[in-house]
């Protein structure tokens, strides 16, 4: 993204914010399926740096060079997707019910990635219930 700040947050930290299904769910309701510009982006609520630098690592990958299609096509990564994506629900103070509802809005992950759906899915139920785990 050009004009990102990233001068006190880790810049892999700072992308699983922005790459988070929290952040894309908030900025679509922003958006109303408009395209994505500064204008939508510079209100976007984000953690404070400190908060920021504290989630799990995930260290970005160039599609191209790895030869994914997505980076969900890879299940290998898929445990460290969802540890992050549950950081950062967590870090925005949402429970196992605010990030069901997340899920629910993105029919178009459901349908083209209906096995990685399948697993954060279920990451859901052990996290409202962890006696599942």
């Amino acid at each position: 993204m050009t004009g990102l700040v990233t001068d006190h947050v880790d810049s892999e930290r700072a992308a699983a914010i922005l790459n988070s299904l929290c952040f894309d769910f908030a900025l679509r309701l922003r958006t109303a399926g408009t395209h994505v510009s500064f204008t939508y982006m510079l209100p976007m609520p984000v953690p404070p740096a400190d908060v920021v630098n504290r989630l799990p690592a995930f260290n970005t990958r160039l599609a191209w060079e790895v030869g994914l299609e997505h980076i969900t096509s890879d299940e290998s990564l898929w445990p460290a997707l969802w540890d992050l994506n549950k950081a950062v629900a967590e870090t925005y103070g949402l429970d196992a019910e605010n990030f069901s509802h997340i899920l629910i809005a993105f029919p178009g992950l459901a349908r083209k990635r209906r096995k990685f759906m399948d697993f954060l899915e279920q990451r859901v139920r052990e996290w409202k219930d962890p006696k599942l785990a």
